[in-house]
């Protein structure tokens, strides 16, 4: 995303004498207001909700100053927050070899882990106090960690031609190609099976959307077709449904999140002013997501983290790293 500030047309000429010192005056205190307030972008991105009521995700307060430089600042990396908005916590910024980590955190069933990426590529288990690391991929950029229902796999995607969906086996190392054309997989609740955004040889063509796949890689299906891409899907708890959003190619500029049931009947929209990154509670009854309208990143509470029931209704904002 590129974001611009205007330069005010006088700030050019200000070199030449023709301007009387108070015009002269009045247009510096104006250039330095532009350069001095950055356009913000979006805070808290991916979020997941795991055991013990804490949710963890990853804040990224951006802010563009021209031209076009973002500039992080340092809160920047894991944080956790419990679902009542009470006791926020920085985890870590950093790899112990100082790569930032980047998205895609997830808590392990047991709740002592949060597997995430970092900005090249790698995935890790960072220890729910942020103090233990253990790196768990060594080559090749792999993203989208995702436990299985009991801690011992790990379910991710890989970009470039030979990508796709993957699972790794924590205890033997070994790695397992599942499907060529999807990513962002999350594990059904019995294990035996993957949701992703995906696409699909079908009727002659190629088809996108939400798909499911046996984690044998067998049986591919798409269950809700989508002419863009959709994103972030997982399972609800009991397996009866998928939380996701569309379009991830911002059609109109705002991206929503949905629910849908597993057979890809009865879809329905529960945000209106934008929605990213969902993630299911424990119990199923509701659902935090990032909002954020990229057409107005000055919308209250744009970048912050909400709650929402699973029927749509009883939104609540829970975080305010950028009140309006």
């Amino acid at each position: 995303m590129k974001y611009y500030l205007i330069e005010p047309i006088g700030c050019k000429f200000l070199k030449y004498p023709v301007f009387l010192f108070l015009s002269i005056l009045s247009l510096t205190v104006n250039c330095k207001k532009e350069e001095t307030y950055p356009i913000p972008s979006f805070c808290a991105a991916e979020s997941d909700w795991g055991p013990n009521n804490l949710i963890v995700f990853v804040n990224e307060p951006w802010e563009i100053i021209p031209p076009e430089t973002p500039i992080p600042h340092d809160s920047v990396g894991l944080w956790t927050v419990k679902s009542d908005g009470s006791e926020i916590k920085f985890l870590t910024q950093k790899t112990p070899d100082g790569i930032e980590f980047y998205g895609a955190p997830e808590w392990s069933p047991d709740g002592k882990w949060i597997a995430a990426n970092d900005r090249i590529g790698r995935i890790w288990m960072v220890s729910a106090d942020g103090d233990s690391f253990v790196k768990i991929t060594q080559q090749g950029k792999k993203f989208w960690p995702s436990f299985s229902p009991d801690g011992k796999k790990i379910a991710f995607s890989t970009p470039g031609t030979d990508g796709g969906l993957r699972i790794l086996d924590l205890e033997t190392g070994i790695e397992k190609f599942v499907y060529p054309y999807g990513a962002v997989p999350s594990w059904s609740p019995d294990g035996s099976k993957l949701v992703f955004s995906g696409s699909l040889w079908q009727g002659n063509r190629w088809v996108g959307g939400l798909m499911l796949v046996d984690t044998s890689g067998e049986n591919a299906e798409m269950v809700h077709e989508e002419d863009g891409a959709i994103d972030m899907p997982s399972f609800s708890p009991d397996g009866s449904k998928v939380v996701f959003c569309k379009p991830y190619v911002y059609t109109n500029d705002i991206t929503n999140i949905w629910v849908v049931n597993v057979n890809g009947s009865s879809p329905q929209k529960l945000t209106k002013k934008g929605g990213e990154w969902p993630s299911w509670s424990p119990d199923g009854k509701k659902i935090v997501y990032t909002r954020i309208s990229h057409n107005d990143l000055t919308q209250e509470g744009s970048g912050d983290l909400y709650i929402i029931n699973a029927d749509g209704s009883g939104e609540k904002r829970l975080t305010f790293f950028y009140p309006r």
